[in-house]
């Protein structure tokens, strides 16, 4: 998927997150602002992505790691793309960093689409990769990926207001 679909879901679940969390406004705003930067973070790793571009710096180091290390150029989807990197920090903002939530739950809304790509995501340190479709990034196809799931996921949070349920 595209930086654009990473960030119109990353919106969507940074405002699903605080409605699961009954967040007062301040809260809200720091769980959608640093769920929208999360989104987007993992595609440091390749400076011809929206995010690269803006960190071509950093990007271009990484792009040299990777290369240096023997891999690709430009390994795009590298450590930054692992689920369990993202799970296990995820799991450690919950317990010691609650104000970095926000960013660890973009990182994995960003993983959740990159899954439907033909790459995939990489799963468990090594070269099995999840794919859970075969869509093109920038196709009309991820742009109804995005739509779809960014609608499942706002009706989630909507539907749990109402009904008063509440994470923590």
């Amino acid at each position: 998927m595209n930086g654009n679909c990473h960030f119109i879901f990353g919106a969507c679940t940074g405002v699903t997150t605080s409605l699961l969390l009954n967040a007062p406004p301040t809260t809200t705003a720091l769980l959608v602002s640093t769920c929208l930067i999360g989104s987007i973070f993992p595609d440091i790793d390749n400076p011809k992505s929206h995010f690269g571009q803006l960190t071509k710096p950093v990007s271009s180091l990484i792009g040299k790691t990777h290369e240096f290390l023997g891999r690709e150029e430009y390994e795009h989807r590298g450590i930054f793309h692992h689920f369990e990197v993202w799970l296990g920090l995820f799991f450690l903002s919950l317990l010691y960093f609650p104000y970095l939530l926000g960013f660890f739950v973009g990182g994995l809304s960003h993983l959740l689409l990159d899954s439907f790509n033909p790459l995939g995501i990489p799963v468990l340190v090594s070269r099995i990769r999840l794919r859970l479709a075969r869509i093109r990034s920038g196709s009309t196809g991820s742009i109804c990926v995005t739509a779809v799931l960014s609608f499942v996921m706002a009706m989630a949070g909507v539907l749990c207001r109402i009904e008063g349920i509440t994470i923590l």
